[in-house]
């Protein structure tokens, strides 16, 4: 399973959206998903997440953007990569 993850963030006042992220290229590395505590999720394809502050430190190596949780909300999403196995 290849995905990526998408790092969105918002102003804290109004909601409006600021920016937006992609990760690279995750190739069937589960591990990030361990270490997110979500490896046992089988929606992760289906919405999106409140960035945890727990979760900065295992993200934020694969952004460019610096993460100020005391600046802006931020939400992650997951997109897969490749075909779907049907």
């Amino acid at each position: 399973m290849s995905f990526r993850v998408i790092l969105e963030w918002f102003e804290k006042n109004t909601g409006l959206g600021i920016g937006e992220e992609p990760s690279a290229i995750f190739e069937n590395n589960h591990s990030i998903l361990a270490s997110l505590e979500l490896e046992s999720d089988y929606q992760i394809f289906d919405g999106s997440y409140d960035l945890t502050s727990k979760w900065v430190t295992v993200l934020q190596p694969h952004f460019k953007h610096e993460i100020k949780q005391d600046n802006y909300d931020y939400q992650i999403s997951f997109h897969h990569q490749e075909s779907w196995p049907y």
